[in-house]
C-alpha cells in the first residue's frame, strides 16, 4: 500500500515553504527591475553630447511610425530606397517624381522623398546645429516629407520627429510595431 500524503505532512509543507520563498524571490526581483526602469527614466537615458535634454523613453501618441503608416499601407506599391552618399551625384531624381522614395540620412539634400531615414541622434544634431552647414539645415527644415530616427539610444527627438524603436540584433520584426534592427 502506497503511503498517503496530505498537507499537514512535514515534507509537503517544506516544499511549499520553499516554493513560496522562490515565489516571492521572483516578484522581488520583477518589482527591482521597475524600480530600475523608474529611476533610469527619471535621470535620463542615451544623452548626446552637448545640451541636449534628458531622453524620453516613452513616446508620447502619435509620435511611432507605425501610428501614422500602418501595416499594409504601401502593399502592392513600389517604393524605392535612396542612400543619401556621393554615389548619388550625377543621379536624375526626375524619374523617380509621384515614386514612394524612402531616403537615407542626408538624402532628403537631394530628393523630396515620402519618408528621411536616420539611424544615428548624432546626424540630428549635426543637421539641426547647422554643423552640417546652413543649406543642410534649411533643406530639413523645409522637408515636406515623414522625418524618422531609429530610436537606438533613447534620445528625445522634438515634435515632428517619428521614431521607429530598434529590436535586440537577435530578434527579427515583422511589423513596423515591432521596430527594427541596426547595423548587420
Amino acid at each position: 500500500m502506497t503511503e498517503m500524503i496530505t498537507t499537514t505532512d512535514k515534507r509537503v509543507q517544506d516544499i511549499m515553504v520553499n516554493m513560496r520563498r522562490r515565489v516571492q524571490l521572483d516578484r522581488d526581483k520583477q518589482d527591482q527591475i521597475k524600480e530600475n526602469w523608474k529611476e533610469i527614466r527619471r535621470l535620463g537615458f542615451g544623452f548626446a553630447e552637448g545640451v541636449s535634454p534628458p531622453s524620453v523613453l516613452d513616446y508620447e501618441e502619435g509620435r511611432m511610425l507605425h501610428e501614422i503608416l500602418p501595416d499594409g499601407a504601401w502593399k502592392g506599391q513600389r517604393c524605392f530606397i535612396i542612400g543619401g552618399g556621393d554615389s548619388l551625384r550625377g543621379f536624375d531624381f526626375s524619374k523617380l517624381k509621384n515614386e514612394l522614395v524612402i531616403g537615407i540620412n542626408r538624402a532628403y539634400e537631394k530628393i523630396d522623398c515620402t519618408i528621411n531615414f536616420s539611424m544615428d541622434h548624432t546626424l540630428y544634431e549635426w543637421i539641426t546645429n547647422g554643423k552640417l552647414g546652413d543649406t543642410a539645415r534649411n533643406k530639413f527644415d523645409e522637408f515636406r516629407g515623414i522625418p524618422v530616427w531609429l530610436d537606438s539610444v533613447g534620445y528625445d527627438y522634438p515634435q515632428g520627429i517619428y521614431i521607429v524603436n530598434q529590436i535586440p540584433k537577435n530578434n527579427m520584426g515583422r511589423s513596423l510595431k515591432d521596430g527594427i534592427r541596426s547595423g548587420s
